[in-house]
């Protein structure tokens, strides 16, 4: 078994397994490698790896996110875990088990094969960052301004009358596959299919550069999920989140 504190540990026999990894599959690894080759993101991850299980455990929000491969549940340390992706988890139970505050919750991941521009959508500019703070606030509780900072550039939105109503940041842009991360709109603006406009115009921007739209949704957000199969998305699996 190997551990690291952060991924600049790494040694380079690790960082060509990480790499050959997901050049063999980017869908399932993007995760780690953006981190490894992200200086911000390396020195927030910690990595822990045995034969072909691996545990990644991300700080960047002052809380333990953590990320598995394999059957690791072992692997993961005794620390306060927010919440745990897995990826080719053969028994939910084990984990469920150890960390019984945290509720198993099955996601979808999807990628957009034939994805349009958006007539409503735009790209978010610096004027912008007040409202984008102002809904993120609304759908994940709390936000700093030098975080907001980060995501405009990253983030497309719609307007009505000027409000800004829905959102959807990219979340990792590598040069094979851009995660799609974030998507909200307020509530009272819901059912009007802002939500599935955003994917598509984040969808034919990644696709427009050469890379696949990767997304995930709970699978019972049925709502979501067919907004976004109507604008070119489809399933291409399911796996567990515990949250």
């Amino acid at each position: 078994m190997y551990s690291y504190n952060t991924l600049n540990e790494l040694t380079q026999d690790v960082k060509n397994r990480i790499s050959s990894l997901y050049a063999k599959d980017p869908l399932t690894y993007a995760y780690p490698y953006y981190d490894l080759i992200t200086p911000e993101e390396a020195v927030r991850t910690s990595l822990i790896m045995d034969k072909d299980s691996m545990v990644l455990i991300w700080k960047g929000l002052g809380r333990n996110d953590i990320l598995i491969y394999g059957d690791a549940v072992k692997l993961i340390p005794d620390v306060e875990v927010h919440n745990i992706q897995t990826y080719n988890l053969e028994n939910v139970d084990l984990i469920s088990s150890r960390f019984p505050w945290l509720k198993a919750t099955r996601y979808i991941d999807m990628v957009c094969e034939s994805p349009e521009p958006s007539a409503v959508v735009t790209r978010l500019r610096d004027e912008d960052l007040d409202m984008l703070v102002k809904v993120r606030e609304i759908s994940t509780g709390m936000i700093s301004y030098e975080r907001a900072n980060r995501l405009i550039g990253k983030t497309f939105g719609v307007k009505i009358d000027g409000k800004l109503v829905s959102i959807g940041s990219f979340l990792v842009k590598l040069p094979e596959v851009w995660i799609i991360g974030g998507v909200f709109t307020l509530p009272e603006y819901r059912g009007r299919g802002y939500a599935g406009e955003i994917v598509k115009a984040m969808a034919w921007e990644a696709r427009s550069n050469g890379a696949i739209p990767l997304l995930h949704v709970r699978e019972d957000n049925i709502p979501a999920i067919r907004s976004y199969s109507r604008v070119g998305c489809r399933e291409i699996r399911r796996r567990w989140w515990l949250i």
